[in-house]
């Protein structure tokens, strides 16, 4: 029974978080996602992060102003920054090839882990008790659902999880296509758009 204003996906994750809350919203939406949220309020910042983290979220301190982007490059244009590269991250960096999450390159500036949600009362929030929140794990879920199938059973399922993601992925309000690689996933990916489509899938 809610009033529509808009046909925007934004509005209906605003009305999903004022009717279940954040936790629950956070919990049943799918797709990739970073936002923030202001609770006018209850003067609440919330950041949130998409299950697979697909969208990156970066948060933290800049000589205590608290700050978050989607883009790093996007804190250089703050006067207060001092681009101070944390050691201890360039040493796992050289290691790894690459910058494990929570980590960023710079000190006191953290990447929001996939899957989970951070809270902020700036009322009262203290830097040391900032600790991301998870709402979604990989690990918990397949836990909970391993059991012994058969070859075709696995195929089936397979099959529907697959035709399932792909027709929530294309409710969009805005053109879907598709870039086709030659290779086996953007084919398969293509030939389940085409069966959810009345209309040719633009490629």
């Amino acid at each position: 029974n809610y009033d529509w204003k808009s046909s925007s996906d934004t509005e209906t994750l605003l009305s999903c978080i004022e009717k279940w809350g954040i936790q629950r919203t956070l919990y049943k939406i799918r797709g990739m996602f970073a936002f923030a949220l202001w609770d006018k309020k209850d003067k609440l910042l919330y950041l949130a992060r998409d299950r697979a983290g697909e969208k990156p979220l970066y948060y933290g301190f800049i000589n205590n102003l608290f700050v978050f982007t989607s883009e790093i490059k996007a804190l250089k244009q703050l006067p207060e920054w001092n681009y101070k590269i944390n050691r201890d991250v360039l040493k796992l960096y050289m290691r790894l090839g690459y910058i494990p999450t929570p980590y960023s390159i710079y000190e006191d500036i953290f990447k929001l882990t996939p899957g989970s949600f951070l809270k902020l009362d700036l009322k009262s929030y203290k830097k040391k008790e900032l600790k991301p929140k998870k709402f979604w794990d990989l690990d918990k879920i397949i836990s909970s659902k391993v059991k012994q199938k058969s070859e075709s059973e696995s195929i089936h399922e397979l099959d529907e999880l697959l035709k399932n993601s792909v027709k929530e992925q294309m409710i969009s309000d805005v053109p879907v296509g598709a870039f086709l690689s030659s290779g086996i996933d953007s084919s398969t990916m293509v030939s389940l758009m085409q069966l959810q489509s009345s209309k040719k899938i633009k490629t």
